[in-house]
Order: structure tokens, then C-alpha cells, then sequence
């Protein structure tokens, strides 16, 4: 019999588990906390960082952030994790869908114009496979209407577009 799935589990692993059930702190914001915060500040070049559970959350929280309500409009991609989207009706706000350039899978900035209206406040995308949409494109929305940007990093962490980190 072949076996579908034998999870690898290094060592490393096995050692930091012993030690965080050794350890009196065993929730949130312990020493690997501090570790993975370092790390991943690094990566992206430098500033605070701020662990969440999930993107989920981290979507959760960013639409919390951006005061989403009823009567307001987020545009995102038509090809997203379905996370993006109840981060948005969570609160309320009605999800706008727009269409996706086939060779990168990123939103379609032009149809984002296209999609615009008085109700709009944001326009939230997911770097896809770690590649990035057409970013200075959506900047250029974000100054001409007055919205806010949400970026979902979770495909692309550690990558960059144009030398800066993405997310």
C-alpha cells in the first residue's frame, strides 16, 4: 500500500515544540514570537510587525482598520481566497468583483476603473503565486477617488516589485 501523505517533521520542529510546552509562556507574543517578528521585518525590510493567527484575520483587520460599513463598496479580484471577501462583508461593505489579467491572475486595473462609483472606499487585491498586479496603476486610482489600498501578502511574502517588499 502507497501511502497518500507522510508528513515531514524535522527535527528543529520537534525541538521548539519541547521547548514551548517546557516554557511557562505558551500563548502569543513569547520569545518565538519576538523571533518570527524579527525575521520577518527583515524580510520585508525593516518596521513593526504584527503577527496574526491567519490572513484571515490579518483581512479582518485591515477592514476593521479601513472603518468598512453598510452603503460601502470594496473592489477585489474575481479570482481571490474567499477570505478576501467575507473580510469585507464581515462588516457590511459590499464586495465588487473585477476581472483578472489572464497572465498574471492579478486584478485588472482598467476594469477597476470601470468599477468605481460614489460607494467605493477601497480596492483590495492578493499578490496571486507572488506576482504582483499592476500596483502603480492601483496607486494612481488610490490618488485620483481618495481610496484606501489593501494588499493581501500572503502569497508573496519575502518578494518585491520594482526593489520595494511587496505587502
Amino acid at each position: 500500500m502507497i501511502p497518500f501523505n507522510i508528513p515531514y517533521t524535522p527535527e528543529a520542529s520537534k525541538k521548539y515544540v519541547l521547548e514551548v510546552l517546557e516554557d511557562n509562556h505558551q500563548q502569543g507574543d513569547g520569545p518565538f514570537t519576538a523571533r518570527a517578528s524579527k525575521l520577518i521585518s527583515e524580510l520585508v525590510g525593516g518596521g513593526h510587525v504584527l503577527l496574526t493567527p491567519s490572513c484571515t484575520h490579518a483581512l479582518e483587520m485591515a477592514s476593521m482598520l479601513a472603518n468598512l460599513g453598510p452603503g460601502d463598496e470594496v473592489i477585489l479580484p474575481s479570482y481571490t481566497f474567499t477570505s478576501a471577501v467575507t473580510a469585507v462583508i464581515k462588516f457590511g461593505a459590499t464586495p465588487i468583483f473585477a476581472d483578472i489579467e489572464q497572465d498574471t491572475k492579478g486584478i485588472n486595473v482598467n476594469h477597476v476603473r470601470e468599477l468605481i462609483t460614489s460607494r467605493t472606499k477601497a480596492i483590495s487585491w492578493v499578490n496571486y503565486a507572488g506576482v504582483p498586479p499592476d500596483i502603480e496603476g492601483l496607486k494612481e486610482l488610490r490618488n485620483e477617488f481618495g481610496l484606501l489600498l489593501i494588499e493581501d501578502n500572503a502569497h508573496s511574502l519575502g518578494g518585491s516589485h520594482n526593489k520595494a517588499p511587496l505587502g
